[in-house]
């Protein structure tokens, strides 16, 4: 239950900071950097396990970049981003 909520709050995290459409471009982005990882010879794909974790490392990525950014583009920018209330 408790990693449900997690998931649930970095899912939520991140689909404020990058929206819709960033998403897709962040999955895009690390989509192919996996999937150039995976091309190497030296990595074996072969076993279900090794594709499992090579897109877990990817959803992983995705998250972490979508929680993230809000703080970086604060620092970048200077703006603040506020969540919008209605009354």
């Amino acid at each position: 239950m408790m990693a449900l909520s997690g998931s649930i709050m970095l899912l939520r995290a991140t689909l404020r900071s990058l929206g819709v459409f960033g998403i897709i471009l962040a999955v895009a982005f690390f989509g192919l950097l996996m999937w150039l990882v995976v091309s190497l010879p030296g990595l074996l794909t072969r076993t279900r396990r090794a594709v499992n974790y090579v897109i877990e490392l990817m959803l992983i990525t995705v998250l972490s970049a979508g929680v993230s950014w809000s703080h970086v583009r604060r620092r970048l920018t200077g703006q603040v981003g506020t969540d919008e209330v209605d009354n």
